[in-house]
């Protein structure tokens, strides 16, 4: 009979061998686990940035009313002016409907196209795996809902086609991609109405 000792002596490479993989194991266990917090911090920190934006307060606020009167600023000036929904569709028209842009235009459209480039980063970093797809949802839901939801009730559907319109007209593909990860779809739809609004042509101080 085998003492313990002699037994490990005939079996020591086999226990050494055992030892090293159950070493590895835990050393890519411990590994993914910091990767993965490494992850949500990063992503944690990336949303958090992204909430605390001017432009990102700014285009929720549009969002979240179908009428709100806001302080504006351009590179050159600050100014107050009401933004209906209706007006919301006139200043995210196609540059080629009237290529000339108001202060109000220039505002909320730089404000509409840091947010968008804000969620296009989003979709990468969704896709190449530093952020998770289901972790970030939450922090984006409402507002996607709002974006991608033309029958929702809470923004015209008008307003809704016009930022889908927006996304297309001017390439945004990743602000799409991430749409659909999410189960919404925007297509451009040329029978919106960009007339500009008379009776609120005078809302802008």
């Amino acid at each position: 009979m085998h003492t313990f000792i002699e037994f490990l002596k005939e079996y020591k490479e086999v226990i050494t061998l055992a030892g090293a993989i159950i070493a590895f194991v835990w050393g890519v266990f411990q590994y993914r686990s910091t990767q993965r917090w490494k992850s949500a911090e990063f992503a944690l920190g990336q949303l958090q940035k992204f909430n605390e934006s001017p432009n990102t307060k700014l285009v929720q606020k549009l969002l979240d009313f179908s009428a709100i009167r806001l302080t504006l600023a351009t590179e050159t000036e600050t100014f107050d002016a009401t933004i209906t929904d209706k007006r919301l569709t006139w200043h995210l028209r196609p540059h080629t409907v009237h290529p000339s842009l108001s202060p109000t235009d220039l505002a909320v459209r730089n404000a509409f196209d840091t947010w968008f480039l804000e969620l296009e980063k989003f979709e990468y970093l969704i896709r190449i795996g530093l952020m998770d797809k289901d972790a970030t949802h939450p922090y984006l839901a409402y507002w996607l809902d709002l974006l991608g939801r033309k029958r929702k009730g809470r923004k015209s559907e008008e307003t809704v086609k016009a930022m889908h319109n927006y996304i297309h007209f001017y390439g945004l593909k990743g602000v799409a991609r991430l749409m659909r990860r999410y189960g919404y779809f925007s297509i451009y739809d040329p029978s919106v109405n960009y007339a500009e609004p008379q009776e609120e042509a005078n809302s802008e101080d």
